[in-house]
């Protein structure tokens, strides 16, 4: 063979062969871009489900402290009116 054509050849060659490297090594970075990418999909998921978990929370505890400040209250007013009734046992018992 012509050794000029061969040389072409040889070039040719390692030029394809540089190329499937190239191409290998973007397909590699491709693939791993994607496992990647599906990794921050589900951590965003996983995110997303966390914060409506925690907002539901949220808002059973605004509604739980309500409740809790309510019930407070009652049981303020029911121990002053138990106050009140012993007061008043008290004196009807000094009255007699």
């Amino acid at each position: 063979m012509n050794p000029i054509i061969q040389k072409k050849i040889e070039t040719l060659q390692t030029k394809i062969n540089s190329l499937q490297q190239l191409f290998d090594d973007n397909q590699e970075e491709l693939d791993t871009q994607h496992e990647e990418k599906e990794e921050l999909l589900q951590e965003k998921w996983q995110n997303r489900r966390k914060l409506t978990t925690l907002q539901r929370i949220s808002n059973e505890y605004d509604t739980l402290e309500r409740e809790n400040v309510d019930l407070m209250e009652e049981r303020k007013e029911l121990r002053q009116r138990l106050s009140e009734i012993l007061t008043n046992i008290s004196t009807i018992q000094e009255m007699k």
